[in-house]
């Protein structure tokens, strides 16, 4: 019916997190990201408020910035996503992040 959704969308088909922080990883907006750590230059960690219910699940994660930037997500946990910024040459580098995880939550 209309404005009615089915539930298997929700559970299967949306992101279950998102974020945009800054070069920093402080938080700009999200949706289910509780807190973002600066482990140094291009390098950020960031929490789930609820935690995903395993490790396979597909981050997807882009610099809002640079265009020579991209994000590479390198470690995935069901509490965290780390991601690191690099530039073309291939070191770290500081940068806006944005990020949408997809897959199922604990």
């Amino acid at each position: 019916t209309a404005k009615s959704l089915d539930t298997d969308y929700i559970i299967s088909g949306s992101a279950k997190a998102w974020l945009l922080a800054s070069n920093a990883a402080v938080l700009t907006n999200s949706l289910n990201i509780s807190s973002g750590t600066d482990n140094g230059t291009g390098n950020y960690t960031f929490a789930f408020s609820n935690s995903m219910g395993n490790g396979n699940y597909s981050p997807t994660a882009i610099t809002a910035n640079d265009v020579s930037n991209f994000v590479l997500n390198t470690a995935r946990a069901t509490g965290s996503v780390q991601n690191k910024v690099s530039n073309d040459a291939g070191n770290l580098a500081d940068d806006v992040t944005t990020a949408h995880i997809l897959g199922d939550l604990a």
